[in-house]
């Protein structure tokens, strides 16, 4: 886990680490349910982008720059829209084109946003991958 300052004022929170260390069991945790897939080996294979929204939702952003797709989601992990987000971060191909980020929008519950119109919206960004894919 690294915390780093960006260029906003916003927390910005990176988790790396060895395939099968956990990431995403941890990042299921926080979520609340088993949202991500977990499994042995190499499964996450696209950066995976976890902001703090009331809205849940996700999209998939393409290398090719093309319009993102958005995935409305729900708190039921057996959730249709689930079951393709889990796919697509198990294998970076949505409708036959490869996906170079998925944004997930969710509620941590521990986290509070601040009301809406003061200028702040709190959110923690969480992006998973192994390093040595994001050093090549």
């Amino acid at each position: 886990l690294c915390y780093f300052k960006t260029t906003t004022t916003l927390p910005f929170f990176v988790f790396t680490g060895e395939y099968n260390a956990g990431k995403s069991s941890f990042l299921n945790i926080l979520m609340g349910g088993d949202y991500l897939p977990m499994n042995r080996g190499k499964i996450t294979k696209v950066v995976c982008e976890i902001r703090n929204d009331v809205t849940r939702r996700a999209t998939l952003c393409f290398l090719d720059k093309s319009k993102a797709v958005t995935l409305d989601l729900n708190k039921d992990p057996a959730h249709g829209n689930w079951d393709v987000l889990r796919k697509c971060i198990e294998n970076p191909v949505y409708d036959d084109k490869s996906l170079q980020r998925i944004i997930i929008y969710w509620q941590f519950p521990d986290l509070q946003t601040p009301p809406v119109g003061d200028g702040f919206v709190l959110y923690v960004t969480l992006l998973v991958w192994h390093v040595p894919l994001c050093l090549s």
